[in-house]
């Protein structure tokens, strides 16, 4: 891996247990980055939402038009070094789109979806109802996927060690599946000034330029984190 690039890495191992001591955060009080006005207004947001996506383009590439949602939690606390993230989420069985549509951890400088400002971590599902496991990568700068999943995706985790200018400068993420796990990283740092605090949330996103009439619904969508 060469350091500042968006180069990944992927291994897969048995599914490991999981870890307590997350905070989960409150959508409904969330700051909305939504340029295309994919969030339908049947969403129903809170510590755990049911985000439903209006016939809206927006995907996670160099259009920076996904729908963002996100709360500053400040900087890191004294002492503390890295930063996890925990999403959970019941996948959307129904996408009438001819190309995937996702739902990601999304960390951030700001309440905005800013290129290589941030990281996203997706869980994708495809026309075929297929749970994908996308590679961490920084906003804007690709869309590598690690391939399929065995049987569903229900939980991604990221982790993020913090400069000490309050920033991320590389990330490790993680899909845990029904019998396996798949995990990517990359050691490009995240631009810009972090010093007024760090923003966590989800993305969601339509690939199809001209999204089929039809919404497509997340259900029990929860984003948790805490400071290591």
């Amino acid at each position: 891996m060469t350091v500042g690039s968006d180069v990944q890495t992927a291994t897969r191992v048995v599914q490991i247990g999981d870890d307590d001591g997350f905070v989960f955060l409150d959508l409904s009080a969330a700051d909305e980055f939504d340029p295309g006005g994919m969030n339908d207004a049947t969403s129903s947001l809170g510590v755990s939402s049911t985000v439903v996506l209006a016939s809206v383009h927006g995907w996670f590439d160099s259009g920076v038009d996904v729908l963002f949602l996100s709360v500053d939690i400040g900087t890191a606390p004294t002492g503390k070094s890295h930063l996890h993230v925990k999403m959970t989420l019941t996948p959307t069985t129904d996408n009438p789109d001819d190309s995937p549509c996702g739902c990601a951890i999304g960390v951030s400088r700001t309440s905005s979806w800013v290129s290589a400002e941030g990281y996203w971590q997706n869980h994708e599902s495809s026309t075929a109802e297929v749970s994908a496991a996308m590679n961490v990568q920084r906003i804007a700068t690709g869309t590598t996927s690690t391939g399929n999943m065995t049987g569903t995706t229900p939980v991604a985790r990221a982790s993020f060690p913090i400069s000490a200018t309050g920033g991320p400068v590389a990330a490790i993420g993680t899909q845990i599946g029904d019998a396996e796990q798949l995990t990517t990283a990359t050691t490009a740092a995240a631009s810009g000034d972090w010093s007024a605090g760090i923003h966590v949330g989800v993305a969601f996103g339509r690939k199809d330029t001209t999204p089929a009439a039809g919404l497509i619904t997340y259900n029990a969508v929860r984003i948790g984190y805490r400071w290591m």
